[in-house]
């Protein structure tokens, strides 16, 4: 003989109910827990990451690069130019970090992604930049970039 219960309960997540299942089968009890989701799906963190690299690579490809002052002096020393720079980016497998940081400017909060990735001839190039909003279109905007590994 055997017994269902099921109990469908909110998460913490708003978008998300946990569906707790006991199932009694000769004497046993076996318990199980589903997630469902209302819209948005749950996701981990180096999938969120995987997504912020798609869009960073999608806006080097579109061209919607701006390099700071600092960026560019660095690239310089290290006799980089901005198309091996987007080699590396286009190349690099994942966000090395995500850096929660504070404009120096406005003391707002943002994000900062490192990215660590080879050009086509394997020279391997250290970004870190953010992605923000310039002139009303989304750019990724590098802060620093160099051969050096600044770990």
């Amino acid at each position: 003989m055997s017994d269902v219960f099921t109990r469908v309960l909110p998460h913490y997540n708003p978008s998300v109910w946990v569906a707790f299942q006991l199932l009694l089968l000769n004497d046993s009890v076996y318990f199980s827990a589903i997630f469902l989701w209302t819209g948005e799906a749950v996701r981990n963190e180096a999938e969120v990451r995987m997504d912020i690299l798609v869009r960073i690579k999608r806006l080097v490809i579109a061209g919607q690069v701006i390099f700071t002052e600092k960026a560019e002096n660095e690239m310089s020393a290290d006799g980089l130019i901005p198309e091996l720079v987007y080699e590396a980016i286009l190349n690099a497998p994942a966000v090395t970090k995500s850096l929660r940081s504070r404009n120096p400017v406005s003391g707002k909060r943002e994000m900062l992604y490192v990215i660590k990735g080879l050009t086509f001839d394997g020279l391997a190039v250290y970004t870190k930049g953010k992605i923000l909003k310039y002139a009303e279109q989304e750019v990724f905007y590098v802060l620093i970039s160099s051969k050096r590994s600044t770990d």
